[in-house]
């Protein structure tokens, strides 16, 4: 816990109680000065095993999970959210974890779906969240409240990276978690990775950390000093592109940094 079983960890991974800094796994998913309620997943499942029949639970329940019809090859990494992740077939792979927490009130996962409509997880048959048309549906949940990449909305896309978190206003019970799939109506093509159960609602700033720990979702530096791409260094791929002036504003075109001709954008 003191170094989450690593030589050295640089830099502390948030505060505790008393707003020092703090390196225990715990703490890593509570917002840094943050007074909320803030305590670790009962749940989760990193999928960074990249081999086996096996999805382990990182944290600490044992409610580990058996690939089911699935093959070595499913195991994949560098187009994963982190590390390594699961590739589903959308036919009848699925990881089958079975019993897991009995209060669940926070769903939160990294998706690449690989269609607009797909079956995701399934807690128990009667409450389980699925893709419909690119939309995110929780079904069976209280009072929902849908994020997708940090943010309060359902809009969810094919064939790219994003996070999904999902709150309920009254806890259920993960009796019969399936991972790719929701027993009776389908499975799920794409890949998935990083699950995590949370017994409590999770606020939209704890939602916001999950995400990315406060990283910028966009940042355009403005550097490039030439062309009319600005470019995105969130890692989130929002480039923008410049857009000229009518005349009489810096009408000598986008131009260089460098060209000493003050009508230029770049130069002025």
């Amino acid at each position: 816990d003191h170094n989450q079983g690593k030589l050295s960890v640089m830099g502390a991974l948030s505060t505790d109680d008393s707003g020092d800094g703090s390196w225990a796994y715990d703490r890593s998913f509570c917002v840094p000065g943050d007074t909320a309620t803030c305590d670790p997943p009962v749940g989760e499942w990193k999928f960074d095993e990249k081999t086996g029949t096996d999805a382990y639970d990182t944290s600490g329940n044992d409610y580990s999970g058996s690939l089911t019809n699935m093959e070595f090859s499913d195991w994949i990494s560098g187009d994963c959210h982190a590390g390594s992740c699961l590739a589903f077939d959308g036919n009848n792979e699925f990881v089958d974890v079975g019993a897991s927490a009995g209060t669940v009130r926070t769903i939160s996962f990294w998706v690449k779906p690989a269609s607009d409509t797909e079956y995701i997880i399934d807690l128990n048959g009667a409450a389980y969240i699925w893709n419909n048309a690119g939309v995110v549906n929780a079904y069976g949940f209280t009072s929902p409240t849908v994020y997708v990449n940090g943010l309060a909305g359902t809009d969810l896309v094919a064939d790219s990276w994003q996070y999904v978190a999902v709150t309920t206003a009254t806890a259920l019970n993960a009796s019969d978690l399936d991972i790719g799939r929701v027993e009776g109506s389908g499975y799920f093509e794409g890949s998935i990775d990083q699950v995590r159960l949370f017994a409590e609602v999770l606020t939209p700033a704890q939602i916001a950390w999950d995400y990315n720990q406060g990283a910028p979702v966009a940042h355009w530096k403005l550097d490039e000093c030439q062309g009319s791409t600005v470019y995105d260094y969130s890692g989130f791929g929002l480039n923008g592109t410049i857009v000229e002036g009518g005349a009489g504003d810096n009408n000598g075109g986008v131009g260089t940094c460098d060209s000493g001709n003050g009508d230029e954008m770049w130069d002025n």
